[in-house]
């Protein structure tokens, strides 16, 4: 599996490593949302750094932003961070965090350089 979860009381820890598709990533989502753990969510964070993200395209990212969109609208709490470190890594952040807003996402979506920046800012929810 390229992703890990580690779940924390206040929210979960998402990290990809290796090459990764887009099913991957909705398949973490699954995860999530199957786990009575995150109906008690405050935030997730999404670490893309150490993976390769090559295989996606903005299709795919499109998907993945109304399906979390969907899930946002029935589980309005927890906020998502995403961290990533290259250029390409940075993009498609960029890309999913427009087409989250253009579906009207209920989630804050915030886009971070390093996992260390994001855990601040999930210490203030």
């Amino acid at each position: 599996m390229p992703y890990s979860l580690t779940w924390s009381d206040r929210g979960v820890d998402v990290t990809f490593s290796g090459l990764i598709s887009a099913s991957d990533i909705l398949q973490s989502g699954i995860e999530l949302r199957e786990s009575e753990r995150f109906a008690r969510c405050r935030y997730q964070v999404f670490n893309f750094a150490p993976a390769d993200l090559s295989k996606l395209d903005l299709a795919s990212l499109r998907d993945i932003a109304f399906e979390d969109t969907q899930t946002s609208l029935a589980q309005p709490e927890p906020a998502l961070a995403i961290v990533s470190t290259s250029a390409i890594a940075d993009a498609l952040a960029f890309h999913y965090k427009q087409m989250a807003e253009h579906y009207k996402m209920t989630w804050p979506v915030v886009l971070f350089s390093t996992v260390k920046e994001a855990r601040a800012w999930t210490n203030t929810l």
